[in-house]
């Protein structure tokens, strides 16, 4: 009576007599596969006959190093070893697999006692010994995993080669200390989708040259993705390119509650002319420059200020409707003499000019 062997093919062994295909790697096995499956082989005859075996009682049991190797390499080679090998073991391939890998002793066929073909291949005429199946795999998820990290140092390059754009948008950081990803956006990719904006910013973030934060916007409900210099930003901005003074160039976007109105008040630097942006200056570079801190001596520094292309200075200040009718009326004696910018959201101009303020007004829709 005939025992019936199940057998599904993987696609992975419909491959050429003799060798088991993974991608770029094939593993030797001086096995035959047959093309319908593990049929039962006659001893000696066709191609994919195994190796003649040694039986009776001088059969000597199995190298320890035969049992070596992972489960998944031996479940791979079993299916195929079993169909070469099927004088010598008994039994579904599941089987053959459990006790051969099992069992340090000789394997019982039918013709005796005598070592599994599959754990214990014969060497091929001329004394060289069979590859191992488990080095060549062990090599190949080597070269797998050599192969993905060559992937991500591709990618960090990629980021670390600065374009002329990239080069532009830290030089914007640098001066304006904190940016919206829409001001980004508007400015370097006015028609692209806001998804080609971020991904090459968020590639410059995991380079180091830039830092990211949501910040809470004006109303509940609102958050605005915000932009800073990071370390390497810094050192390029601060080099022989970049050109700025240490001093003046940050790599925090300032106190939580300030974030979002230093970001209005940048709302005017991608207005002005590129004269005009040469020469614009945050309220801490001003600090810095006069060597003094806000509320000191009863002045109050603008949010920003720059030089017009006819050479008058005009102040920035935004108010993103945190302001007191007190607050405005200091500002605005202050301010009184120099060009000023009010910015603010719709509708809160009215307000300001109630209390005081005098000048231009740039609103911005919510």
């Amino acid at each position: 009576m005939e025992r019936s062997v199940r057998w599904n093919a993987p696609s992975a062994l419909e491959q050429p007599p003799g060798q088991l295909r993974l991608r770029n790697t094939s593993l030797p096995l001086g096995i035959a596969p047959g093309p319908d499956g593990p049929e039962r082989s006659k001893p000696g005859s066709g191609p994919s006959a195994a190796p003649p075996l040694r039986g009776g009682k001088g059969a000597s049991p199995l190298p320890p190093s035969a049992l070596r190797g992972s489960r998944s390499a031996l479940t791979l080679a079993a299916p195929a070893a079993l169909r070469s090998a099927g004088n010598a073991c008994t039994g579904s391939w599941g089987q053959h697999f459990t006790a051969c890998r099992l069992r340090s002793g000789p394997q019982k066929g039918a013709g005796g006692s005598t070592p599994c073909p599959l754990l214990n291949p014969q060497p091929p005429p001329g004394g060289d010994n069979p590859p191992d199946p488990h080095k060549t795999l062990r090599r190949f998820l080597a070269g797998l995993l050599f192969y993905g990290r060559c992937l991500t140092i591709a990618k960090i390059t990629k980021a670390k080669q600065l374009t002329e754009r990239d080069k532009a948008i830290l030089t914007d950081l640098a001066r304006c200390r904190v940016l919206s990803l829409e001001q980004i956006k508007n400015a370097y990719w006015p028609t692209a989708k806001e998804r080609t904006c971020l991904e090459r910013l968020q590639r410059l973030e995991k380079a180091g040259y830039i830092q990211s934060e949501t910040v809470p916007g004006e109303k509940p409900g609102i958050w605005v993705r915000v932009f800073c210099l990071g370390h390497q930003g810094k050192e390029w901005a601060t080099g022989p390119e970049g050109g700025f003074d240490s001093k003046k160039v940050f790599i925090h976007p300032g106190k939580w509650d300030e974030i979002l109105h230093q970001v209005r008040t940048n709302e005017i630097y991608y207005r002005l002319s590129p004269t005009e942006r040469d020469t614009f200056r945050i309220g801490d570079v001003i600090e810095v420059e006069r060597e003094y801190y806000k509320g000191s001596g009863g002045i109050e520094v603008p949010d920003a200020a720059y030089v017009s292309d006819s050479g008058e200075e005009v102040y920035v200040e935004a108010d993103v409707g945190h302001y007191t009718s007190a607050q405005v009326r200091a500002k605005a004696a202050s301010f009184e003499g120099t060009r000023t910018i009010w910015v603010c959201p719709a509708g809160r101009e009215r307000f300001l000019q109630r209390h005081g303020a005098r000048g231009e007004f740039f609103t911005y829709a919510l």
